[in-house]
């Protein structure tokens, strides 16, 4: 089986994940059925960051659905600073 991720090299905690892609191997190592990876171009930083970030807001909302937990300290913790839970709060998301 071909490694997908074998040309992302993670050196930093900056640089390493400027355009993305990084983030969307992530999330595809754990959920591949979400998107297709070898769609993901690195001059598409906005997209990438979009599509990453979805996919794991959706799967933070089944995973809440199927657990029954309705914490919103927990939810505060996880999304942290990325503004999810700013745009759900207000009926946002991103568009």
């Amino acid at each position: 089986m071909l490694n997908i991720f074998q040309d992302i090299k993670i050196e930093n905690f900056t640089t390493s994940w400027m355009n993305g892609v990084a983030f969307c191997a992530l999330i595809h190592n754990f959920f591949p059925q979400a998107f297709d990876f070898a769609k993901i171009d690195p001059a598409n930083r906005k997209q990438n960051y979009e599509i990453a970030f979805k996919t794991g807001e959706y799967v933070w909302v089944i995973s809440q659905k199927k657990t029954h937990v309705n914490n919103s300290s927990q939810l505060q913790e996880i999304c942290g600073n990325s503004g999810l839970l700013d745009r759900r709060r207000h009926g946002s998301h991103g568009r």
